[in-house]
């Protein structure tokens, strides 16, 4: 492709997006370095387009509403006519949703003066229909002519099937505000991954790229070695996805997640995939160590990784297998040499699910020695 006019001024590539391959061997080398250990590295068939959730912030030039992203390391933003690393129906929304808000006369929240009502929009697009979920966060209950302006947008994307008014008027760079009203249609969307059919909320955590996510969780399905008599506990859950991926192979499993919103989206998305093996409970991961015994623990920390009371609880528990799952390379490898006490890594493989960017995913398989 061409070179992006916004490389090296917003901060949503690390890498130039005309040189996919380039990007890979820049990423191959670091963890060619990071790891003493042989791995593979997934790449996108297609790096272009693969994300299907965006958010952007509104700003006000000379007068004129704008959107875009925020510039490398700073708070101020660049307007984008469009991303490559956007869907391109997210790509379109955008364009027509800025100049019709302009032509409405809304004003963007200005952090400083803590005048105007637009502060974000969030676009969110299932990758199995094409659908649309728009959320739109304001500084304001007050909107003038919402109606006409939600009837208008509609009118241009019969592709957005839902449009939801979250409010945020703290003084936060934290995006979402706790309160929220559905203004047309369900306020959700559905996408689908393999036969499993996941809904799609404005709060729901679903990868933004979820072409690579499916090829992470079909790995952990083959790669697990699972058996029909496992119980697995899928630690750091979220909605799920991955222990309702690997259900149908094992007796049960238990998906603990801290976060509340999650857990129910988890229990719904069950529910609509006829999954009857497995179930969620709100908690501390590291206190479900302590409730039983499973025979292989799945689990999907955040970037800070595994706490060591987790590790700890891993090694008194001494499941059969363990598979990481991991947003931080760093974090996993100061992970693998605690647990390199009990448990050998059998495999090791990188995605570039986040592409352009310095980041990757990551999948361990550990099995534990035969010494324990």
């Amino acid at each position: 492709m061409s070179k992006c006019p916004y490389f090296k001024k917003c901060g949503a590539c690390r890498y130039d997006p005309s040189d996919y391959e380039a990007s890979l061997t820049v990423k191959r080398k670091k963890m060619t370095e990071l790891f003493a250990f042989p791995f593979v590295m997934e790449k996108m068939d297609d790096p272009y387009h693969s994300r299907y959730k965006v958010i952007y912030s509104f700003y006000m030039d000379k007068g004129v509403l704008k959107a875009g992203l925020y510039r490398k390391e700073s708070h101020r933003v660049i307007g984008l006519d469009e991303c490559v690393l956007q869907s391109k129906i997210a790509n379109a929304i955008l364009k027509d949703l800025i100049a019709l808000a302009d032509s409405f006369k809304l004003i963007a929240y200005d952090e400083d003066r803590r005048l105007g009502l637009l502060r974000h929009v969030q676009i969110r697009v299932s990758r199995y229909d094409q659908k649309a979920l728009i959320t739109l966060v304001l500084a304001d209950k007050r909107f003038p002519s919402s109606r006409d302006f939600i009837k208008a947008l509609i009118k241009s994307h019969p592709e957005i099937i839902g449009v939801v008014f979250n409010f945020n008027s703290r003084h936060t760079s934290v995006v979402l505000g706790s309160e929220e009203r559905i203004v047309y249609g369900k306020g959700f969307l559905y996408d689908r991954m393999g036969d499993l059919k996941f809904g799609i909320s404005s709060r729901s955590f679903y990868q933004v790229n979820p072409v690579m996510a499916e090829k992470i969780y079909r790995d952990v399905a083959e790669l697990g070695g699972f058996q029909a008599d496992d119980t697995v506990l899928d630690a750091y859950c979220g909605t799920g996805t991955i222990g309702q991926f690997i259900a149908g192979s094992v007796r049960e499993v238990v998906g603990i997640e801290i976060n509340a919103e999650a857990v129910k989206n988890a229990l719904a998305n069950a529910r609509t995939n006829n999954i009857d093996n497995i179930r969620f409970i709100q908690a501390d991961a590291t206190e479900a160590l302590k409730s039983g015994y499973y025979d292989v623990v799945i689990t999907d920390p955040p970037r800070s990784g595994m706490s060591k009371a987790f590790i700890d609880g891993l090694l008194a528990l001494k499941p059969r297998k363990i598979i990481y799952v991991s947003c931080e390379p760093l974090t996993l490898q100061r992970d693998l040499k605690q647990l390199e006490k009990l448990y050998q890594l059998k495999k090791l493989k990188f995605y570039d699910q986040f592409v352009f960017s310095s980041h990757l995913e990551a999948l361990a398989v550990l099995q534990i020695t035969k010494s324990r």
